[in-house]
């Protein structure tokens, strides 16, 4: 596997470098109906496990300690080598880590967009983003509801006749009037300026260039139903008698407002810090978006939050973030923003599950968490 250096661009040290959110469906009292409809996650689906941790009350950040800093001073080298060493681990073919703190920004790439191939990956390359595309979708029903044009509480029955128990679903793409690509296009993408990101047609089964291929060992069940690879193919994988299937030109259309949408990672990081740093919305949507996520265990109130489209998750004391995650066939992602300590974090992965069945970028993610934040030591680090 071959490895990019680190490189400083000036002073902003550019290092060149959860399965639960990468798989709710919108828990809005809204669903999105016939667009996300079906996409519901199996029990027990979510990113790595962290620790117990100090949350806050509610699921709105409280402010950072003006007296101590909660980040560490960035180390391009130290988040170079534990990304290699994470991504040599999880046998992923390339990863792609973007990092933007106060400091500057760092980019962290390993690997190559092709095996048998000497293209390593950028920020700039393509991929699918699986089911980060329900931040957008999440975020443009409550765009509707800001205009006036639904309720989240409207029942889907109101806008499409004759869907199974529709009384009791809620709101769906119709409200908009518009089919969702051109309210993607006009309401979030052009206007934050995502010109890497789009929501292909259901016919449309390319990437635009440049991006890279995507893959996953076996068929796609292992990932879309969480079925564990038996020892003997984990041992084959291993040994590289079994090779990866490449995923990249799949059909996507049976995600499309779930997870059909295409992006990279730079525009994903302008996204998730443009969204929660409330860029998108008016501040009273923006607080509702905010305040929505809710205990995914009830037995466990102050642990992993889910509410409109968005995860939020006290990592320590000083390490917080609204974030998701993205998991199809080929490729694995997660995106978060630490609004407490302007800290904007995208992982991504051409490899969506690892031979011991760890989804591959949610994987890195205590790897990559504990170069960042000062005193954090989460488990399954590399």
């Amino acid at each position: 596997m071959r490895y990019r250096t680190a490189e400083r661009e000036g002073c902003d040290a550019d290092m060149t470098n959860s399965r639960a959110a990468s798989r709710r469906t919108l828990l809005l009292t809204p669903c999105a109906a016939l667009l996300v409809a079906g996409f519901v996650p199996p029990p027990g689906a979510g990113p790595p496990v962290l620790p117990d941790v100090q949350a806050t009350p509610t699921a709105t950040a409280s402010a950072p300690d003006p007296t101590a800093s909660a980040l560490k001073r960035i180390d391009p080298a130290a988040i170079r080598s534990a990304v290699e060493r994470a991504a040599k681990e999880l046998m992923v073919p390339g990863a792609v880590v973007l990092l933007r703190t106060p400091q500057g920004t760092f980019r962290a790439t390993v690997g190559t967009t092709e095996p048998g191939t000497a293209e390593q990956p950028t920020t700039r390359d393509h991929f699918r983003i699986a089911s980060n595309t329900k931040t957008m979708t999440s975020v443009l029903i409550l765009l509707l509801a800001q205009d006036g044009k639904l309720r989240l509480d409207d029942p889907v029955s109101d806008y499409v006749p004759g869907v199974p128990n529709g009384e009791n679903i809620t709101i769906a793409e119709k409200a908009g009037g518009r089919p969702l690509v051109q309210q993607f296009q006009d309401r979030l993408y052009r206007p934050l300026g995502l010109t890497g990101t789009s929501l292909p047609g259901i016919s449309d089964t390319s990437l635009p260039t440049p991006y890279s291929h995507g893959y996953m060992y076996g068929g796609s069940a292992y990932a879309l139903a969480d079925e564990p690879y038996p020892a003997d193919i984990q041992a084959q994988m291993r040994s590289g008698k079994l090779k990866p299937v490449d995923y990249t030109h799949q059909n996507p259309s049976y995600a499309t407002a779930a997870g059909g949408a295409i992006s990279t990672a730079d525009d994903l990081a302008t996204w998730i810090r443009s969204l929660t740093t409330g860029k998108v919305l008016d501040p009273a949507f923006q607080k509702q978006w905010r305040d929505s996520p809710q205990a995914e265990d009830p037995d466990a109130p102050e642990g992993q939050k889910y509410g409109y489209g968005i995860a939020y998750q006290r990592f320590g004391p000083k390490a917080v973030m609204y974030y998701h995650g993205g998991e199809l066939p080929g490729f694995n992602s997660f995106i978060g923003h630490d609004p407490d300590n302007d800290v904007t974090l995208v992982i991504w992965t051409n490899l969506t599950v690892s031979p011991d069945g760890r989804t591959t970028a949610q994987a890195m993610l205590p790897t990559v968490l504990n170069q960042i934040y000062a005193g954090l030591s989460l488990p399954g680090a590399y």
